[in-house]
Parts: structure tokens; C-alpha cells; sequence
């Protein structure tokens, strides 16, 4: 698919949690790396110049990766101008965690030029090593039965694991440590670095209760007030507008 889509679009951006793999794609997948150019803005160097030179840095190479890209948002425009001055087809890869803003401003500048994939966690058919066959669904629809593979039961352990591929492919690492710095690293660096969100106890509550409600119907009203979160209010900028948006104009002698 990666190398369909660097033949159709010129921009490719790469999302996904933190710790999916989205670094060692761009840095490893064969059709990513030939002639391309790797920078990840974790390097403080490349960090400096995105601020200070961000068309000079996305004009670095004729095939550019740039990754954690949420970490400089200042390159998005510069990556619009260097696309519609050059629209060859899969000049950018971009990569960055999964998080609205990142969407939200790559949309605004992209909209377009730009085509989006989400990396998940491991599936267990990937975790097994079994991807030179195709799923036993499809193998289902094609062949007319049901395939006689056979799978090694799913056990308690295994789930608890999850798919994250530093946990999936290293079983002697410790899933309580890993998960807890995990989170502690989504809640201390990419949280507060995104939003000015000041209760960070009361964040983590709402992430334990998301956790607790996963697959139900959701319930924003009930996950506010478990987590203990105040009511929203929603509020126009200027006085005047809300006055005429809502009818109350006509009202003003």
C-alpha cells in the first residue's frame, strides 16, 4: 500500500500512539528509506532550525521523513508551499502521535495534498508471524469454507500484554513498568505540551474511567462527573456577534 500511495500523493502522514512503530517504519521500510532523507524533530538540532528555518529544513532533501512532527507544527505551511511549488508525488512523509492538534493542523494546511495512516498496536495475526498468508476471513470469502488453520489459544497473559511491539516482542520485559511509563510519559510530556490542561490528577482519572468504559456507549456527561471535571460553558469572543448570532440584536433599542 505505502508504496501505491508514494506514487499518487505527495504528502504521506503517518499516526498513531506513541511507541506503535511509526519511527522505525519510516526509518527501516525499504520503499520509505530509498533516497529519502530521515529527520526527527527529537533531534534538538533539527528542533532549532524548524523554528528558525523551517523552509530551508523541508527543503533539505528532494524525498524528506520528517518525524514527531507535532513537535514543530511550525512546518506545516512550509511543507504546503514546498508541495504546491513541487508536487511530486510522495516527496514528504510525515510522522507524529496521534492527537488532535497534530490532525487538526495538518488538515488545515494539507487538505489536498495529503494522505493519512494510523499505526495500531500489533494484531495477533501480526504478533504471530503469520502475514504471508491472508487473514482467515478473507480466506473464507475466496475459498467458500472455513480454512483449518490452527491458532494458539488466547490466554489471559496475552491480552494483558496488549500489542504495543516492545512489549508483544519482548516477553521478559516487566508490562506493569512499561505501561505505567508509558503513561506517565502521556500524561507529563504530550498532554501538557498540547493543551494547557492544569489538573493532570483529574486527567489521569478521565484516562482510568475511558479505560473502565471502553466499548460501552459514550457517556460525556458521566465521564465529567466521575472524573469530577467542571461543567464547559461555551462563550463568543465579542459581545456583539453573540448579540447578532442569536436574534438579541433586534432587541436593542
Amino acid at each position: 500500500m505505502l508504496e501505491r500511495l508514494l506514487k499518487q500523493t505527495p504528502v504521506i502522514v503517518v499516526s498513531g500512539p506513541r511507541q506503535s512503530g511509526k519511527s522505525t517504519l519510516l526509518q527501516h521500510e525499504p520503499v520509505l528509506t530509498k533516497e529519502r532523507q530521515y529527520l526527527t524533530l527529537d533531534n534538538l538540532n533539527v528542533a532549532d532550525q524548524a523554528r528558525r528555518q523551517p523552509l530551508a529544513l523541508v527543503n533539505a532533501a528532494p524525498w524528506l521523513a520528517l518525524d514527531e512532527i507535532q513537535r514543530a507544527p511550525e512546518l506545516f505551511l512550509p511543507v504546503k508551499q514546498a508541495v504546491d511549488e513541487d508536487r511530486r508525488p510522495g516527496r514528504f512523509v510525515l510522522s507524529g502521535s496521534a492527537n488532535l492538534l497534530l490532525l487538526e493542523k495538518v488538515a488545515d494546511s494539507l487538505a489536498g495534498r495529503s494522505f493519512y495512516l494510523t499505526m495500531h498496536p500489533l494484531n495477533r495475526r501480526e504478533k504471530l508471524g503469520r502475514l504471508r498468508q491472508p487473514p482467515v476471513i478473507v480466506r473464507f470469502f475466496t475459498e467458500g469454507a472455513w480454512p483449518k488453520t490452527v491458532v494458539p489459544p488466547l490466554d489471559e497473559a496475552e491480552v494483558l500484554r496488549g500489542g504495543f511491539p516492545e512489549l508483544g516482542l519482548n516477553p521478559a520485559l516487566d508490562a506493569s513498568v512499561w505501561f505505567e511509563g508509558y503513561v506517565k510519559t502521556y500524561l507529563e510530556r504530550d498532554v501538557s505540551s498540547l493543551r494547557q490542561i492544569d489538573d493532570l490528577a483529574g486527567f489521569r482519572r478521565l484516562t482510568r474511567l475511558a479505560a473502565l468504559w471502553s466499548g460501552g456507549v459514550i457517556n460525556l456527561s458521566g465521564l465529567a462527573r466521575d472524573s469530577q471535571f467542571k461543567s464547559p460553558k461555551l462563550y463568543f469572543a465579542d459581545s456583539g456577534l453573540a448579540a447578532h448570532a442569536s436574534g438579541a440584536d433586534g432587541l436593542l433599542v
